[in-house]
């Protein structure tokens, strides 16, 4: 008996099924460079939101130490720092590196504020000013214990972007002590 050959090929139903197949792996692949994307914007907002939070802390850190210097029995600054933080009257300016749209001060009164940080060439060019990024933050202090030179605890929440949601937050908190007179 004789073999009979048959035609070689495929079918058109194992053609369509196998072009199905492809066709989910490339938009699996398509999902995963959009998810990756979505993580890396994530991680460069959070990793600005923790710059920001660093300079804060250490500029309130570093006027804090100031007038813990100061204080004297009879020139309370580092009590006056601490109250005049809430009315705006005492802020910490941000680093001139951190060229603001509008208003660099930092104020410590609980309420919500928001930053943007606009491009700023060395060389004067026409893509001057372009927002950076922007950012959104609340900081509140408090003291912790009694006396005229007490310890302050600060809490920072900052929202990269223009998140508003209380769980997107990043928070921060440092505790600033009185330095003494040395």
């Amino acid at each position: 008996m004789a073999r009979q050959r048959g035609n070689g090929g495929f079918t058109l139903i194992e053609v369509v099924i196998a072009i199905i197949v492809v066709a989910i792996g490339v938009l699996a692949l398509f999902s995963l460079i959009s998810t990756g994307m979505d993580a890396s914007a994530k991680a460069v907002a959070d990793t600005q939101g923790a710059i920001f939070a660093d300079a804060v802390f250490n500029g309130f850190r570093a006027n804090a130490a100031a007038a813990s210097q100061q204080e004297s029995r009879t020139n309370h600054t580092w009590t006056a720092f601490w109250n005049n933080i809430s009315t705006a009257t005492n802020m910490v300016a941000m680093p001139m590196a951190w060229v603001g749209g509008t208003d660099m001060r930092i104020i410590a009164d609980n309420a919500p504020h928001e930053l943007s940080f606009v491009n700023q060439p060395q060389r004067t060019t026409s893509i001057a000013g372009i927002p950076n990024f922007s950012l959104r933050y609340r900081l509140a202090t408090a003291p912790i214990g009694t006396g005229a030179w007490k310890t302050h605890q600060m809490f920072l929440w900052v929202w990269p972007g223009r998140k508003t949601r209380a769980q997107d937050a990043l928070r921060f908190y440092t505790e600033i002590p009185f330095g003494g007179n040395f």
